[in-house]
């Protein structure tokens, strides 16, 4: 078998994981944590742009992930290179629902569901997104001489909407949707008055 059928092969919609007529899902997101990349700065995101512009025509911007516990060292740090500012940027698609987060030290792939597309996405979907995505920021980070990304860790997160008078009642309803969630003491004080 190729790499390309065995990787075809792995991201086929596998049959032994529970499939939902109606997902709770609203977003999804698939990414990679490293060590902070070395001469990173905000200049390198908008060049990155440009790399992702044409499937990812719009920006958003957005706290950093992790912001550091010490404010008063990141505005020292901040002083002594303007380069070192925390920033997360979202390179978005046109139907809002794909979305490319960069910041230094993590690189994350979303679908987000909106009222113009409704329908979940599942990870044998966004996967494949998420490869190109990370393939493209790689390429332009040899290209910058900037260094390989040492990743430390994988996410893969997903975003639940369980909305109260649609799809539970009362916070004893979370015992039966949560099997490992046991609602006991303290349940009177979250019913509806």
């Amino acid at each position: 078998m190729t790499d390309k059928a065995k990787l075809a092969s792995s991201l086929s919609r596998r049959t032994d994981v529970p499939d939902f007529e109606r997902p709770p899902v609203v977003e999804t997101s698939l990414g990679f944590y490293f060590s902070p990349l070395s001469g990173w700065s905000f200049v390198h995101v908008g060049a990155l742009w440009e790399q992702f512009k044409a499937k990812y025509p719009k920006a958003e911007y957005r706290p950093p992930i992790n912001f550091p516990s010490d404010p008063q060292k990141l505005i020292t740090e901040i002083l002594a290179d303007v380069g070192r500012i925390p920033f997360r940027t979202c390179f978005v698609d046109n139907s809002n629902t794909q979305l490319v987060q960069v910041q230094n030290g993590c690189f994350f792939h979303n679908w987000r569901k909106t009222p113009d597309t409704p329908q979940y996405q599942h990870y044998d979907t966004v996967r494949p997104f998420f490869q190109k995505d990370w393939d493209i920021f790689r390429k332009f980070l040899a290209t910058n001489a900037l260094p390989v990304p040492e990743v430390s860790r994988c996410e893969v997160t997903y975003f639940n909407h369980l909305a109260r008078g649609e799809d539970w009642q009362n916070i004893s309803d979370f015992s039966g949707m949560f099997p490992v969630c046991r609602v006991t003491e303290g349940a009177g004080m979250l019913q509806a008055a």
